[in-house]
Parts: C-alpha cells; sequence; structure tokens
C-alpha cells in the first residue's frame, strides 16, 4: 500500500509539472492573448465580416491590376492583360495552373483573417511573430494604381495558419494554409509545363517523320505512307520504318506514343526562364534522348537527359525552351525503347493475298511460286497456285497456306550475339536487318 500511495504521489506530481509547462511555455506559443484577440475596433482601411477583419477590403478579380510575390525563391508577378486574362510577367504565352492561381488570388485580394492581434503592436511582438524580419510578401494592385502590400511572418505552431501583417499598419493578422502554396513557393509550382501542345484527336494519326535519338545518334526515323503505298485501304494511316532500313514498325508502340502527345504536360516545372547554364547543368544541351516530328507542318524537338536517381527526366522542347520540366519516369519508359522495340515482332509481314512470286531455296530444293487471284460464285477470293510452271491441286493449295502461315508466325526474340558474346554492330544490325 505504501509502494502505491508513493506511485499515485509521483504521477500527481506529474500531472501538476505538465500542466505548469503547458501554462507557461506552450499555451502562450500557440494561443493568442485575450487581450490582443478580442479586438473588434476597425482601423482604417479595414472590414469587418461576421466578427473576421478584412486587412483592405475586397477585390474583384477584374478589378486587379497586377500581383507581385516576393519570397525566398525571388519574385514573380501576375499582370492583368486589360481584358480579364493574367499571364506571368515576362513570360507572355507560358501557360499557367489556372485553379493554383485562383488560390493566390483569394489569398492576396480576400484577405479575411482568422484572428487579428493588435492595433499598435510593439516591435517585440512583432518580432514575435516573425514579422520584423518577414520572410515573404505581396502587392495587389488595383486597376486605379493603388497598392496593398502583406508581409508574411512565421507559421503558427499549431500549423493552422501564418501571422502577416498589411504595410503601414502595426496589427497582426492570422491568415489561413493557402498561403504556404501560393506565397511561399517559387513561379515554377504555377507552371503547367506543356511539352507538346496543338494536336488534335481528330489527325494526330497523321504525324510524320518520327525520329529517335540516343546519345546524339540517330537510333530510328519513321514516316507516313501516301495512300498509293498503303497495304491497308481501310487503315487512317501507315507508317514505315526508314531508318535503319526499310522495315514495319510496332503499330501499337508507335500511334500510342504519338496519341500521348496530345497535350504532353509534364509532371512539373524545374526552372522558369532556364539560361545556357541551367539547360546544360539539366544534361539537355547534349540529351540522352531526343525525339522529332512533324505535325501539319510544325517541326516538334523534345529533349530529356538521363534518367535520374528520382526516377525522372528532365526535358525540354521547342515549345518553350526556357522551361526545363520534370517528367515521371513510368509515363515515358519508351525512351529507354531499344530498336526492337520499334518494330513488329513479326518478321514476315505480308499477306498472301499480296503475294505475287516466292522462291524458296535449301541445300536440295529450289521452287518458284507465283501466285493468283480469283472470286468465286460467292464473290470470296480463291488462291492459285503455280509452282515451277504446274498448277497445284486445291488440296495442295490448301496445305501450301498452312505452310505459308508459319512463316507469319515467326517472331523476333532479340538480338543475335556473336561468338565474343557482345552484340552486332550497328552496321552489323542495318546489313541483317535489310
Amino acid at each position: 500500500m505504501r509502494r502505491q500511495g508513493i506511485l499515485i504521489i509521483v504521477f500527481a506530481a506529474l500531472l501538476v509539472l505538465s500542466f505548469a509547462v503547458y501554462m507557461a511555455v506552450i499555451r502562450p506559443m500557440t494561443a493568442v492573448p485575450e487581450d490582443e484577440g478580442e479586438v473588434l475596433e476597425t482601423e482604417p482601411g479595414e472590414e469587418l465580416t461576421n466578427n473576421r477583419f478584412s486587412m483592405f477590403g475586397y477585390l474583384d478579380r477584374s478589378e486587379i491590376a497586377s500581383i507581385t510575390v516576393n519570397n525566398e525563391y525571388g519574385g514573380f508577378t501576375f499582370e492583368n492583360d486589360g481584358e480579364g486574362y493574367f499571364y506571368i510577367k515576362g513570360y507572355d504565352s507560358i501557360p499557367f495552373d489556372p485553379e493554383l492561381f485562383a488560390v493566390l488570388k483569394n489569398v492576396t485580394s480576400n484577405t479575411l483573417s482568422k484572428r487579428k492581434l493588435g492595433p499598435n503592436l510593439s516591435d517585440e511582438k512583432l518580432e514575435e511573430y516573425g514579422l520584423l524580419e518577414p520572410q515573404a510578401s505581396w502587392t495587389v494592385t488595383d486597376l486605379e494604381g493603388n497598392t496593398n502590400t502583406v508581409y508574411v511572418g512565421d507559421r503558427l505552431l499549431t500549423g493552422s495558419g501564418y501571422y502577416c501583417q498589411l504595410e503601414g499598419r502595426r496589427s497582426a493578422y492570422v491568415l489561413g494554409t493557402d498561403v504556404e502554396k501560393t506565397i511561399l513557393v517559387p513561379i515554377e509550382k504555377y507552371v503547367t509545363p506543356y511539352l507538346v501542345a496543338g494536336m488534335s484527336q481528330d489527325d494526330y494519326y497523321l504525324t510524320d517523320d518520327f525520329t529517335v535519338y540516343k546519345n546524339g545518334e540517330k537510333l530510328l526515323s519513321m514516316r507516313i505512307l501516301a495512300e498509293d503505298e498503303m497495304v491497308n485501304e481501310n487503315a487512317l494511316a501507315e507508317v514505315r520504318l526508314d531508318y535503319p532500313t526499310d522495315y514495319y514498325p510496332d503499330n501499337t508502340t508507335y500511334f500510342s506514343v504519338i496519341q500521348s502527345f496530345l497535350q504532353l504536360v509534364a509532371s512539373g516545372c524545374e526552372k522558369l526562364g532556364a539560361s545556357a547554364e541551367d539547360i546544360e547543368a539539366a544534361g539537355l544541351s547534349d540529351p540522352a534522348h531526343m525525339i522529332t516530328f512533324m505535325y501539319k507542318g510544325v517541326k516538334f524537338e523534345l529533349r530529356f537527359s538521363e534518367l535520374t536517381k528520382d526516377g525522372t527526366y528532365y526535358a525540354t522542347s521547342n515549345l518553350y525552351p526556357n522551361v526545363i520540366a520534370i517528367c515521371d519516369g513510368e509515363a515515358f519508359e519508351y525512351l529507354e525503347y531499344d530498336l526492337l522495340d520499334w518494330v513488329d515482332e513479326f518478321v514476315f509481314q505480308q499477306y498472301i493475298t499480296q503475294m505475287k512470286t516466292m522462291t524458296v531455296k535449301t541445300d536440295s530444293v529450289s521452287a518458284e511460286f507465283s501466285f493468283s487471284h480469283s472470286y468465286d460464285d460467292n464473290g470470296e477470293t480463291v488462291l492459285h497456285i503455280n509452282a515451277n510452271g504446274e498448277n497445284m491441286s486445291e488440296e495442295d493449295v490448301a496445305n501450301f497456306r498452312q505452310y505459308y502461315r508459319s512463316f507469319l508466325a515467326v517472331s523476333i526474340e532479340d538480338y543475335y550475339v556473336n561468338d565474343e558474346d557482345r552484340t552486332l554492330s550497328e552496321e552489323e544490325m542495318k546489313e541483317l536487318i535489310s
């Protein structure tokens, strides 16, 4: 019993000590003092709505001329073009996230505070809230040239907002956490990093001169076939490799890549206003991967770095050459494709209905086959085969069809490896494929 009594006394002492620490240290750091937090009198320029203070009144989007942000990353400005559309100053054509900009507009021009501290705060109090040396600021300018500048101090220990101060007023206001994602970020967070734009779902398949480079060397190129070259008359388009030789591509792979170029957007923006040094540092001056293609007479050029340790690529394009984008590795896995990944796995590509002649030679046999086609009474195609000058019977033609199907089933498995256990050279590969 004596032991239990001692334990009760110890727990009680710890409880009293914890409460004392909370009251003396934690509560003052997380709570607003009552004598400051309960002030309801407005100062000149303030508005009071439902016991919440607006630092300088509400501005509609149409009333804003510009929003300027300064923080540890530098500064950026969104300007009104006079017709209600905003653009990034200095980068008029660069697209940006309209949803994030809408949040920025609300933060900067609809400054309803969760709490007001003041008025007439001392330097000691302002320093306590991180407002003597603020970490960021923004200035919103209306169409009449009136400006309001707000300074951003420390984050509340609870994480529920930031202490802010209007220039010229010695009061502090608690604004929400949207300050963090709109004011305390670099301009790159706003940029929508398009690599390709302007292609249509209706005719993207008409992309031409598709070329892939690896480490500065051409890996392959494809061209779209003219109508008189097409094999499938029902196809919207057909493409053919013309480098390293004339060959059939893997249409599924090719068209899925081309389709991904419809409004191709990277996962993030690494740098807006990239210099030549930035481009070189990202590995894009001499890119590890490059893809070029033509669409409606416009040439697109996409450059990618090596795959980084984070599983991403740096990228840029001639659409916005001063933007370095970040691309998710899985979404661009085709950058690591080898030549065989781009070509059709089936070696023999001709339907028998497209054949005119065929020669088969072995050490002991040499046979010449010629093919012709007619139609029966039901309109079905009938195959006729002449072998070494003699017409084959229907039974032999049927057997030959099975023989021919065995050719169609032959597929590529991998590169040939020579006796020294290394892959063929580029010249040997061209010879083999041709």
